[in-house]
């Protein structure tokens, strides 16, 4: 009878250290949950929860990922939007139209001669705003931001009927042109002249026209340098800013679905000529107009040489520069647009950051939910877990006198 009595209180301590051990481990957990604030500290914890966790929080980092590719675009288009701002205004609209106006109509040798000095460096001074770089990038060179866009560079003229400008002999008459080409000083973006028609005289292995036998007219072919010019405005540079990213079959992002971060300088002046073979952009124009003034005479300020070796302002060079007057307001006109294009995406970039912002909130709302938590119901388990721990020492007490008694017995 001892021995089964004995049996018996073996297996109840057994039995005993067991729950006493699971109430030590459920008031353990509940102390690191009230301590670290977590609903579960590992993956085996709570495995549903801990999912949920991961997918909230790879949402959270790619939406802020995105933030920072919006504000970082709209940071860009905010100091372009200044720059650009800048030569509209105050060198377009105010500067190089006076002083075309002023060429116009007051005769004066000296006084065209320094307003064509002040264009030139008003068309420099554009070229330096429009040269603006913000973050170690240049802001309208396209997808290239390592390299300056726009130079003012002596190259040589291509015209809008696809052929080169040659020099005029002027010992015959009429004057024939040359072999040589003239040299101007020209907009370029990242190295190519910015007039150039879109297709070009074409020319054999000895440099002659090729002619059509049918016709006798010049064959055109296109012009590569138009070409390259066409390419960069097309360039882009793609930016995950949360409008549902996805790609093509071969790689490429669904245009839909990113942003456009490049900003090219040909988009906003344009480049090439216009039905009437003038150049299309604002700069262009400002060193056709320094081109004219500068080719007044410096007695009289008037253009036209005749054979006496006087000048008249009843000359071309007149005329061209009354055009050049009005093709400048065209090209304004075009700035304004893009202007208010480049506000309009501004806009749009401002809008998306906050709606951004917005869903970081409610991902951190729902993580908190997942991963932390209720105070409240946290202390109230501990508490529950320490009074049921406590009693079970009280019992384990009474169960130990009692054993070592019937041992002893």
């Amino acid at each position: 009878m001892g021995i089964m009595h004995r049996v018996t209180t073996n297996g109840m301590l057994h039995i005993y250290r067991a729950n006493l051990q699971n109430s030590y481990k459920t008031l353990s957990t509940a102390m690191q949950k009230v301590q670290t604030g977590r609903n579960f500290l590992s993956y085996a914890e709570d495995p549903a929860s801990a999912t949920l966790a991961f997918k909230l929080r790879r949402e959270h980092w790619q939406a802020n990922c995105q933030l920072r590719n919006n504000n970082s675009i709209l940071s860009n288009f905010s100091q372009a939007f200044n720059s650009y701002d800048l030569v509209k205004n105050n060198l377009a609209n105010q500067t190089v139209e006076v002083n075309a106006l002023r060429g116009l109509n007051d005769p004066n040798g000296t006084a065209r001669k320094t307003l064509a000095q002040s264009t030139y460096e008003a068309a420099e001074s554009a070229v330096q705003t429009l040269n603006v770089q913000y973050g170690g990038r240049f802001l309208f060179a396209g997808a290239d931001g390592m390299n300056a866009p726009f130079t003012i560079e002596e190259r040589e003229v291509m015209q809008a009927d696809g052929t080169k400008l040659m020099k005029m002999d002027t010992t015959t008459d009429p004057p024939t042109p040359t072999d040589e080409p003239v040299l101007q000083k020209q907009l370029c973006y990242r190295g190519i002249p910015v007039n150039q028609p879109e297709k070009i005289v074409k020319l054999d292995a000895a440099g002659n026209q090729v002619t059509d036998p049918a016709t006798g007219e010049p064959v055109m072919e296109p012009n590569p340098e138009y070409q390259k010019l066409k390419g960069m405005l097309e360039e882009a540079t793609y930016v995950d800013i949360g409008l549902g990213m996805q790609e093509n079959p071969d790689g490429t992002p669904i245009k839909s679905t990113v942003y456009n971060s490049a900003l090219s300088g040909l988009e906003y002046l344009d480049f090439g000529y216009d039905e009437d073979g003038d150049p299309k952009n604002a700069i262009s124009i400002m060193l056709g107009i320094h081109h004219h003034l500068d080719g007044a005479s410096d007695m009289d300020g008037k253009w036209h040489k005749e054979d006496d070796g006087t000048y008249t302002n009843d000359s071309p060079s007149y005329e061209r520069l009354f055009e050049m007057t009005k093709k400048l307001e065209v090209a304004r006109k075009k700035m304004d647009v893009e202007f208010t294009e480049l506000s309009t995406k501004a806009s749009f970039l401002t809008n998306n950051g906050k709606r951004l912002e917005t869903e970081i909130d409610e991902l951190e709302t729902q993580i908190v939910g997942v991963e932390d938590i209720d105070p409240v119901a946290a202390i109230t388990t501990l508490s529950w877990a320490q009074y049921c721990y406590n009693a079970g020492l009280k019992i384990g007490n009474s169960i130990l006198s009692q054993s070592l008694i019937d041992y002893m017995n």
